[in-house]
């Protein structure tokens, strides 16, 4: 098991026992300005804000582009990763990756990125719902 870490030139794995290096893997382009949101699967990607992509641990190719910049979130489990869209207006629907599936999924929600509390499939949650 490793950290992912990323910087500015590469995407690191860290042993998180003894934190060195065990592999430093070259991304296609550089890392600039203050995004540097990631969410880590459970099929085994690396969804890479600033990039608009995604490494792959198993493969290890950088896939992309995988959406629209615009801030993500990854669930506890890796099942899922939301992607917001950071609008006032609120007429871009969220969306999310779901690793079941493997693909991008696009809610029929169109609120303001990060406003209230979403289901797995990115549905207001009210209360009672799981």
């Amino acid at each position: 098991m490793s950290t992912v870490v990323l910087t500015r030139e590469d995407l690191r794995l860290i042993d998180p026992v003894r934190m060195q290096t065990q592999q430093a893997i070259t991304l296609p382009g550089a890392i600039s300005g203050s995004v540097r949101e990631l969410g880590v699967t459970n099929d085994g990607l690396v969804l890479i804000d600033a990039l608009h992509q995604a490494y792959s641990l198993y493969d290890q190719r950088v896939r992309g582009p995988t959406r629209r910049r615009a801030g993500l979130a990854a669930s506890r489990d890796g099942s899922r990763v939301f992607f917001g869209q950071a609008t006032n207006s609120g007429d871009v629907p969220y969306r999310y990756y779901d690793a079941s599936t493997r693909q991008v999924v696009v809610s029929s929600d169109f609120n303001h990125y990060s406003r209230g509390t979403y289901t797995r499939h990115a549905e207001p949650r009210r209360q009672g719902w799981r």
